[in-house]
């Protein structure tokens, strides 16, 4: 990896230390997000946005938060895991969005584009059961019961990555081997920048839920999935010295090393974080493998187009 993709992921990993330590701190200092008049696009993470009477923004967007509007958006209020509300002086010029919420609105309010909500539903409660639950209560009866059946999810998933693409989870595991600060630091880059900020966009733009309901629930899940497996092959190579192992081996190693590595979950607390960051090294490492791929299969129909085709041989 060259030196200024060496620098970007070492950036990237400071960003996500940088959120880890001072997201609770500026959650807590400042419940709401209140714009200046006439600004631009507000982006609020873990906190709501309020648009004043008085204001007139192009954009309104909170995750993990509510959008309460006031005064007038030129564009869209989008709220992900968080409620739109409308206030009785609401003027929103495109569209409504709430992901995860409902869109609220009160007489007196206009939209002129779209109103759409979602909520999640079953998969809201499988990820607090999965994700929250751990955290407060690990060893309640019911945590356990979810830590076994997702444990079980997990390891079907590195059988059938292993057993239909070992190429590609050899190809990840060797890119976490050889650059684990850099596969963290484009993990944490990739979790907290790339996938939310295009996720929003794409939410806001023409093109919609068309493109945005694929990358979500498509491609988003496969690098993650293919980064945990990786992650295990990693953990299960070491134990057993299966690096260059037969594939039965190669197999039994990395769903050991799957196992093994959401047995992080039942730590109180530090588990999770540290379930999330092997996640997020796992991620940025499918998505570096990925990009090693893409680029060397370019090069070489560069290569071959500009070499031409192959002269016929000279008749003897």
């Amino acid at each position: 990896m060259n030196r200024p993709t060496t620098c970007l992921a070492v950036l990237a990993t400071l960003l996500l230390a940088a959120w880890l330590s001072c997201a609770g701190t500026a959650s807590a200092a400042s419940p709401t997000a209140t714009p200046a008049p006439h600004s631009g696009t507000i982006f609020a993470v873990g906190h709501d946005v309020t648009v004043a009477p008085d204001d007139v923004v192009n954009n309104a967007v909170a995750v993990g938060g509510d959008v309460i509007v006031a005064g007038t958006v030129r564009g869209s209020a989008v709220a992900v895991a968080g409620n739109v509300v409308l206030l009785p002086t609401a003027l929103v010029l495109g569209n409504a969005i709430s992901m995860g919420g409902h869109v609220d609105r009160q007489p007196g309010s206009a939209v002129h584009g779209h109103v759409f909500s979602r909520r999640f539903g079953i998969v809201g409660r499988a990820a607090s059961a999965l994700l929250g639950e751990p955290v407060w209560h690990p060893f309640r009866a019911g945590t356990l019961i979810g830590w076994v059946a997702s444990t079980i999810l997990y390891a079907l998933v590195a059988v059938l990555c292993t057993l239909f693409a070992p190429r590609q989870v050899t190809a990840v595991r060797d890119c976490v081997e050889q650059h684990p600060w850099a596969s963290l630091g484009w993990g944490a880059l990739m979790a907290l920048v790339i996938v939310p900020v295009s996720s929003v966009l794409l939410l806001i733009s023409v093109i919609g839920s068309p493109v945005l309901i694929p990358w979500l629930l498509v491609v988003v899940p496969v690098a993650l999935f293919f980064g945990y497996t990786s992650m295990g092959a990693v953990l299960g190579s070491r134990l057993v010295g299966a690096a260059r192992a037969p594939r039965q081996r190669f197999l039994a190693a990395a769903v050991g090393g799957v196992v093994l590595l959401h047995c992080l979950r039942l730590i109180p607390y530090a588990g999770i974080a540290a379930w999330s960051l092997v996640w997020i090294t796992g991620f940025g490492a499918a998505t570096t493998a990925t990009w090693t791929w893409w680029r060397n299969r370019r090069r070489a129909s560069t290569a071959t187009s500009v070499a031409g085709p192959a002269k016929p041989a000279a008749p003897s």
